[in-house]
């Protein structure tokens, strides 16, 4: 009987564990915004160089856009919730260009650059895409498409977000970082 107690108990936990486990998966982000990532809220955004597609062989640094407030967009185009984003990202940039804002969005995807850009067109991209690589995104400790970084007029992180966002908290963030480093 007392075996049976055990295995029980021990089931119920397993259940309780899984039943965790799926639902923080099902959640779909992991928001990290009040305290950023503990490793990188307040330091300076890593500077990089990429590639712009249908540039022309363009190149775009990040630090080219100090003094605007940055929002970097990690995605792919098999990511259903990053196309979620980019089609609000393409209002968003026109709704706070006049305010000093510029999305910027880092493909990462084995994808060829015309797969890219068919899908960003698609979207109605009212911003750079950038073709990402995989320095940028381990500094950037991208490990959940899409990612957005949110980085303030002198180049500062101020939040991040891992998944799909809702439109509050990234209004919020978007806020906080065209008003911070003026």
């Amino acid at each position: 009987m007392r075996r049976k107690v055990i295995l029980l108990v021990g089931l119920i936990g397993l259940v309780f564990g899984a039943i965790s486990f799926v639902t923080g998966m099902a959640a779909g982000r992991r928001s990290v915004t009040a305290a950023a990532s503990s490793d990188s809220r307040g330091d300076l955004a890593p500077d990089f160089e990429l590639k712009v597609l249908q540039g022309e062989g363009k190149t775009l640094r990040l630090s080219d856009l100090r003094g605007k407030a940055v929002l970097l967009v990690f995605w792919a185009p098999w990511s259903n919730p990053s196309k979620t984003e980019l089609e609000f990202y393409s209002a968003t940039q026109r709704q706070y260009a006049s305010s000093g804002l510029q999305v910027v969005a880092i493909a990462l995807d084995d994808s060829s650059e015309e797969t890219i850009i068919k899908f960003a067109k698609r979207l109605h991209a009212s911003y750079p895409i950038l073709l990402g690589t995989g320095s940028v995104m381990d500094h950037y400790q991208v490990e959940k498409l899409p990612a957005s970084i949110f980085i303030d007029r002198e180049g500062h992180i101020i939040a991040r977000e891992s998944g799909l966002a809702s439109t509050a908290t990234i209004t919020s963030n978007i806020r906080k970082a065209l008003s911070e480093g003026k």
